[in-house]
């Protein structure tokens, strides 16, 4: 039926809210999060699946028909799904707006050599390679550049640039500490 809610309506709608957290793309290098396109075509399937339809043969204006919730009760309820998505995202520091907002650097990672690098809120970095773990000190000096801080004698620290290719992907670059590492 034309302008109500159906099963598939309700599917592209949840993939909207529920899609940007479960992307993800490793070793390919976008400058936008690929939410940023499928949440439009997914509303898009949303909004034509809800104005899809025709009206069946079988029914006639004078067969009873069982009515489910009304439009405006429809919208109310997605409201408060929506907004209790979005604070979850941001009380977790699960959002992630490419662009605009920037995840929290703490956190364990793991390299493509399965090597285990750890920044601690301290400003501990716990490098795990096997058996052997190697410590330094990091901090965070703007948006874009941390210095690491090797705890070896005869190391200088160094200033790395640093960028989230996504929520979970750390890319550290501009140092001689190169790594893309992957949330654990």
């Amino acid at each position: 039926m034309q302008n109500t809610f159906k099963k598939s309506t309700f599917l592209y709608i949840a993939a909207v809210f529920l899609l940007p957290f479960f992307v993800r793309v490793t070793g390919l290098h976008f400058p936008i999060h690929p939410a940023i396109i499928t949440v439009p075509v997914f509303a898009f399937l949303a909004y034509r699946s809800y104005r899809s339809g025709t009206m069946p043969a079988s029914a006639s204006p004078t067969t009873p028909s069982v009515r489910g919730p009304s439009q405006t009760q429809m919208i109310a309820i997605l409201s408060v799904i929506a907004v209790v998505l979005i604070g979850y995202s941001v009380r977790t520091g699960h959002l992630f707006v490419a662009g605009i907002s920037k995840p929290p650097i703490e956190g364990a990672y793991r390299d493509k050599s399965g090597a285990k690098v750890e920044f601690v809120g301290d400003g501990s970095l716990l490098v795990t390679n096997g058996t052997n773990t190697d410590t330094a000190r990091w901090s965070r000096m703007d948006d874009t550049r941390i210095r690491l801080e090797p705890a070896q004698i005869g190391f200088l620290g160094q200033v790395c640039e640093y960028r989230f290719r996504s929520y979970g992907d750390l890319s550290i670059a501009g140092c001689d500490f190169r790594m893309n590492l992957t949330r654990m």
